[in-house]
């Protein structure tokens, strides 16, 4: 299946996006789901929501949870980006701890 196909919803092409969301959550989704769909690396995902300017954190965080588990995106993120992240109660380790139980939840909603 492609994903693009899905993505022209009630005249809305929710493929493509330009300019600054603002912090409705409809802009914010519709800008991650437009850098999703448009780029192929996490790298290219993370500097396009970047570059639409506006609510930057949540497109992008949207859009590399997305990228990051779809199959289709190169995992090109470089290891600083990662490595740097803090080791509080809920820094690195909590993140990827929650990332290993999201993932198991969700195998099993397949099944």
């Amino acid at each position: 299946l492609n994903a693009r196909s899905y993505l022209h919803v009630d005249d809305v092409d929710w493929a493509s996006w330009e300019g600054a969301p603002s912090v409705e959550g409809v802009d914010v989704v519709r800008a991650a789901i437009a850098a999703v769909s448009q780029h192929h690396t996490l790298s290219d995902v993370l500097q396009a929501a970047v570059a639409y300017g506006g609510d930057t954190d949540s497109v992008a965080a949207i859009a590399l949870g997305i990228s990051s588990v779809s199959g289709e995106h190169l995992q090109d993120l470089p290891e600083n980006l990662h490595d740097g992240l803090e080791r509080s109660p809920f820094g690195y380790d909590y993140l990827v701890d929650l990332d290993r139980r999201l993932m198991c939840w969700a195998s099993q909603q397949v099944n």
